[in-house]
């Protein structure tokens, strides 16, 4: 008995860090939407409010929450939120950097990552699963450049001495690392847990500082 109760404790635990996230993302993405509705000009509040929506949906397809809310959606369903969920971060996040460092942004190089999460969430969307799951490894090494990129906008932000862009990088340097311990689990060649909402939302605490 020691040992069930100890796993249900852990258990209901995770299930209660999900929430308190969720429920975070929510909060703080409809907050920075509606700070867009009264300043449209300021477009990186827009780009803020959606990465933070996306993770609250992202968090509830973990333990099947979205499941028990909506059950018509099915497993295959809350993949595909999942998994679109996961491709639209990228450019969002992309947009978003674009919107406090322009000078240190490409928007070649932008647009291209935009399009490309496009193509791979509409066939997502579209397509059954033993076709979409093919573009989950391909999308990862885009994504991988994505990241990259966008530490390139962040360091050339820091040496130019943009405002705030020390407390970004920091939240960069976190949110890779967390990706990488998911990129690595996800292939099961390390035994931890899921990072990634934990990695974006010292993210955005660095952005709102």
């Amino acid at each position: 008995l020691g040992p069930e109760d100890a796993i249900r404790r852990n258990e209901r635990l995770k299930v209660g860090i999900i929430y308190i996230l969720s429920g975070c993302f929510l909060a703080m993405g409809l907050y920075h939407l509606l700070l867009f509705f009264i300043r449209p000009q300021e477009r990186a509040t827009l780009y803020f409010g959606l990465i933070c929506l996306g993770m609250a949906i992202r968090c509830l397809t973990l333990k099947h929450f979205l499941l028990d809310l909506w059950p018509g959606l099915g497993m295959q369903g809350i993949y595909r939120i999942w998994l679109i969920s996961s491709y639209l971060f990228m450019p969002t996040g992309l947009l978003y950097a674009q919107a406090n460092f322009p000078q240190e942004t490409e928007r070649p190089v932008v647009r291209f990552f935009i399009i490309w999460a496009v193509i791979c969430s509409m066939v997502v969307l579209l397509t059954p699963s033993n076709i979409f799951v093919y573009t989950v490894v391909p999308y990862e090494l885009v994504g991988i450049l994505s990241i990259i990129y966008g530490g390139v906008i962040i360091y050339r932000a820091v040496s130019r001495k943009r405002d705030g862009s020390i407390w970004i990088f920091a939240g960069v340097l976190i949110f890779a690392l967390t990706v990488a311990n998911d990129v690595l689990y996800e292939y099961r060649l390390i035994q931890t847990v899921t990072l990634i909402p934990l990695g974006t939302l010292a993210l955005l605490i660095s952005q709102a500082i």
